[in-house]
């Protein structure tokens, strides 16, 4: 597979205020599962899930990310199984 093509950013056109930054950015895509799936058929998909409180209401927390996409795609994993999935942004 090829390497990804690179990108050329021309810094005079970053508007005053902005950087780019390495920095790590903050996780805001965390994907829930009901818990009457169980949490063994979600670990068995998320090795690192586990059981949260959401609103006061009890949810399985198969993964959180910075990436919408990523998250898209473990929900859509966690329903070909059957599982009932869905995203909570923070």
């Amino acid at each position: 597979m090829p390497p990804p093509p690179s990108v050329t950013v021309n810094l005079s056109e970053i508007p005053p205020g902005l950087s780019l930054s390495s920095a790590p950015q903050p996780a805001r895509y965390r994907v829930l599962v009901d818990t009457s799936a169980g949490l063994d058929r979600v670990l068995a998909i998320a090795g690192s899930a586990f059981t949260t409180q959401l609103n006061g209401r009890e949810a399985i927390q198969a993964g959180v990310f910075r990436d919408r996409w990523r998250a898209d795609q473990l929900v859509s994993d966690l329903q070909a199984e059957g599982l009932t999935a869905w995203i909570a942004e923070l």
